[in-house]
């Protein structure tokens, strides 16, 4: 050891002084320990820095982030408070492949309240998530659809409420219909064929599904309501069947006839023969029938019911002239035979039932210049008629005359005391006559009734189940 004031060398033991000079040897170690100290300590800082430094730039970074269960707490109150505009500031589409408007967190917000164990699901779920976040730890992923998660946004040192969407997968085979989401018609299906679409992206929530014909004669639709919450796939699967195709009909019963659809009129033109139409829901009991409109009256068909179990309807002929129009003819018939007798034994014309022809004018006034000529004494009085209506055909239109003719048989009995004016058969008491005879009417559109157009005798038999009119 060497004394650093005499520079004396002595032996390195506990000497308190220098034997040489005397000065004491424990400041002078001291002193000597500083020195040393001044070159660890730069080095010490310089070890314990690095981590410090880390650590303190960590924190800073760490305070600089939201509270994630800050976030989480504005969400609830949101909810809670109903403000759907916050909501919209609130929540972020999931990769912006959406957007989220005011009526879509205010539908949001009603399907929290309506389904409180949703809600609860989702607040568990995101404050999991936040406490993991805020212990440094990374939360479990989520892996569902139609719910709302928690991300950590690094670039805007934030935390986001990210909405998942999931989608809706529509599968049908009908024609012709809407698909509507919530009301909203989402689809128009045109083509035939099977169609399938995916429709979305949607927010959790409870959606109603719908397909919809309507032909404005008639309408049928499918309703589904779905959940989209917190589901294993992208969507979920809807299929519908609203039984929608084309009818056979076969007609025999007029041409150019309308087709009605549960009594209303539709723009369906049915001639007769084979024809298709369409489309309609197969499975609604839906009832049709013709009509074909005639000067006189409305023609009817009976209806037929569709159902799935048949795609032929046939159509029969439907007589053209119906009881009621009938009884009308014959009443006309009646009168007009009545006054025909009436001129001639009046030997005047001009007493003949109006509802005549010129032809039956003329051939009154022929009677009755028959009667002047060969049968001065003639006196007639129509007792009885008979008629075949079980015979007639319908009315044929006449292009000559432009207007519907009809031809009816009816037996006229007559007392004729005096002479008589022809004959097919004799009545079973004297002087008692029946003549048979074709009567020609035709419809006169302008005044809406039947006349009396001719007539000729012919030759028939009448039968117990023919109408007889007997007059006093």
């Amino acid at each position: 050891m060497k004394c650093k004031y005499c520079k004396h060398k002595f032996p390195n033991s506990k000497f308190e002084s220098c034997p040489e000079c005397g000065r004491e040897i424990e400041n002078q170690q001291k002193k000597r320990l500083s020195k040393k100290l001044y070159i660890a300590i730069p080095l010490i800082i310089l070890l314990l820095g690095v981590p410090i430094a880390y650590f303190i730039l960590n924190n800073n970074k760490q305070m600089d982030l939201v509270d994630p269960m800050e976030k989480v707490q504005s969400f609830k109150e949101t909810v809670i408070n109903e403000d759907s505009e916050a909501l919209v500031e609130l929540l972020t589409p999931y990769e912006n492949s959406f957007e989220i408007n005011r009526e879509d967190a205010m539908e949001l917000i009603s399907f929290f309240q309506e389904n409180p164990e949703y809600y609860n699901t989702i607040l568990n779920s995101l404050e999991d998530k936040a406490t993991a976040y805020s212990s440094e730890e990374e939360p479990v992923s989520t892996k569902s659809h139609a719910t709302i998660t928690l991300l950590k946004n690094e670039e805007d040192k934030d935390y986001d409420l990210v909405v998942i969407p999931a989608f809706i997968d529509i599968l049908t085979s009908d024609t012709e219909i809407d698909l509507l989401i919530n009301n909203k018609v989402v689809d128009t299906i045109v083509d035939k064929g099977t169609h399938r679409e995916t429709y979305g992206p949607y927010m959790p929530g409870i959606y109603e599904v719908k397909a919809k014909f309507d032909n404005n004669y008639v309408s049928t639709e499918q309703t589904n309501q779905v959940t989209l919450f917190n589901l294993d796939t992208d969507s979920t699967k809807l299929e519908f069947n609203l039984d929608i195709g084309m009818i056979q009909i076969v007609s025999t019963f007029e041409d150019e006839a309308t087709l009605f659809i549960n009594e209303r009129e539709t723009d369906f033109i049915i001639n007769k023969g084979t024809q298709s139409i369409g489309p309609f829901p197969l499975n609604e009991n839906i009832s049709i029938h013709l009509e074909k409109k005639m000067p006189w009256e409305t023609v009817v068909s009976e209806p037929l019911i569709i159902d799935s179990s048949e795609l032929e309807y046939n159509f029969s002929k439907t007589p053209a002239i119906s009881k009621e129009e009938e009884e009308k003819i014959i009443n006309v018939i009646n009168n007009v035979f009545l006054t025909y007798t009436d001129s001639v034994n009046a030997r005047d014309a001009s007493v003949l039932e109006d509802n005549v022809s010129d032809i039956m004018v003329e051939k009154v006034n022929e009677t009755i210049s028959h009667v002047e000529s060969h049968i001065p004494d003639y006196e007639g009085t129509l007792l009885s008629t008979q008629y075949k209506v079980n015979w007639y055909q319908d009315p044929l239109y006449d292009n000559e005359l432009e207007a519907y003719k009809l031809k009816m048989d009816v037996m006229l009995h007559y007392y004729e005391p005096n002479g008589h004016l022809g004959r097919i058969f004799e009545g079973e008491n004297p002087h008692e006559y029946l003549r048979g005879a074709t009567v020609e009417l035709l419809f006169d559109e302008d005044i809406q009734q039947w006349l009396v157009y001719d007539y000729e005798f012919s030759h028939f038999f009448t039968y117990e189940d023919d109408i007889i009119y007997e007059f006093n």
